[in-house]
């Protein structure tokens, strides 16, 4: 009885789930089930918190600021006091209209809009069930093979190396298994928002008129353009910015969900390791009844129990 109950107890523990006093909970298959069911619980956790209202913007590792070069080319201006006064007047004259009257009040209007289509892909139903998907695909010996660290060698291209005693394993297999359709997915969600009046009431005109933020960005290329035909003695000109930021926002999103993907791995393996070092266990003794019963036993889970716990 003792031997069942653990094994009903992680399954309770690692699903959410019950299951019925038979045993049925004792195998390698439910067991299995259970870790999955932790495995969901991340990547909803992740969701979940990054897909809310402001989980990007408010969260300090993950919110999405400007691409570098516009970060370098502002901090450059910024510490100059003639390049911020040229910049900040032909803002002025660029954003005419609007309550954007400076670089800094351009810098939130943006962020805010890069961050708010971020969270609607993460939140999008499809990003989770991307990743529920592959938990679901996953077959015992390679839940296993992450509970122990390993990653699934489905995901490693012929010849390349085993990554094994890690803390992440479901979060690298996840990203090798799911990046490239939640890249396109992303994409088709991040970009057409840009295009669209997001209406945020940092950006919006005085008139009632709201940007997309591909008009923004056209606007503030517009301002660099000007500020550089000034530049020369007091100040030096700077680059134009790239014709869209689509790209940078679907590369940073993705990166925040498989980061927050790995926190809740790391929280999820650290709160419950003891139970997970019982499923192993219990998994290794079936691992040896499969081997050693004598031929015609059909009680492996007997088999294999009586030797994990004698």
């Amino acid at each position: 009885m003792k031997k069942v109950i653990l094994s009903l107890f992680l399954v309770v523990c690692l699903s959410g789930s019950g299951c019925d006093a038979s045993g049925s909970g004792s195998t390698p298959s439910d067991l299995a089930e259970g870790i999955r069911g932790a495995l969901r619980w991340c990547v909803e956790q992740a969701t979940g918190s990054l897909g809310a209202a402001s989980g990007f913007l408010l969260d300090e590792v993950c919110k999405i600021i400007l691409p570098e070069p516009a970060q370098e080319t502002l901090a450059y201006i910024e510490s100059n006091t003639f390049a911020l006064t040229a910049l900040n007047a032909a803002i002025s004259v660029a954003f005419s209209d609007t309550d954007i009257e400076d670089i800094s009040s351009f810098e939130g209007a943006v962020v805010a809009s890069m961050n708010a289509a971020a969270e609607a892909a993460v939140a999008d139903t499809e990003t989770y069930q991307a990743f529920s998907n592959v938990i679901s695909s996953l077959s015992i010996d390679n839940t296993f093979d992450i509970l122990g660290g390993t990653v699934p060698a489905l995901s490693r291209v012929d010849g390349e190396e085993l990554v094994t005693d890690t803390p992440y394993a479901a979060t690298i297999y996840l990203k090798e298994m799911t990046y490239d359709p939640l890249l396109t997915a992303f994409s088709d969600i991040i970009n057409p928002l840009f295009d669209d009046e997001l209406g945020r009431a940092s950006y919006r005109s005085r008139s009632g008129v709201s940007f997309s933020l591909n008009e923004l960005w056209g606007y503030y290329k517009t301002a660099v353009t000007t500020y550089n035909k000034g530049a020369g003695f007091f100040y030096d000109e700077v680059d134009v910015p790239a014709d869209t930021i689509g790209s940078h926002v679907t590369l940073k999103a993705l990166d925040g969900l498989f980061y927050k993907v790995g926190g809740f791995e790391l929280e999820m393996r650290e709160k419950y390791a003891t139970l997970f070092d019982a499923a192993g266990d219990i998994y290794a003794a079936f691992k040896w009844a499969d081997d050693n019963a004598p031929e015609g036993l059909t009680d492996l889970v007997s088999s294999g129990l009586d030797y994990l716990l004698p």
